[in-house]
């Protein structure tokens, strides 16, 4: 309700630092320690993003975007795309 909203009052957190995050998924030995950096990094200062990100697709749609701009940068070939 807007009357109890007007009533609260916004907490902002500071990002978590990288390090930080890493240093916890390595720590529940969820993870290998590359994918702990890598998590740490794309999380953003956001430790429920890392714990959420599923590694395997992100690394699937990396290896497809980087044959695009292989494509386009390196080959010069747009016909690839297609």
């Amino acid at each position: 309700l807007p009357t109890m909203r007007s009533r609260c009052q916004t907490l902002r957190f500071a990002p978590i630092e990288s390090i930080e995050i890493k240093n916890h998924l390595l720590s529940t030995k969820q993870f290998a320690p590359e994918d702990a950096a890598l998590l740490a990094k794309l999380a953003r200062g956001k430790l429920g993003y890392a714990l959420d990100l599923d590694l395997e697709k992100f690394r699937s749609q990396r290896a497809a975007m980087l044959k695009v701009l292989e494509s386009l940068i390196i080959k010069k070939d747009r016909a690839a795309l297609l």
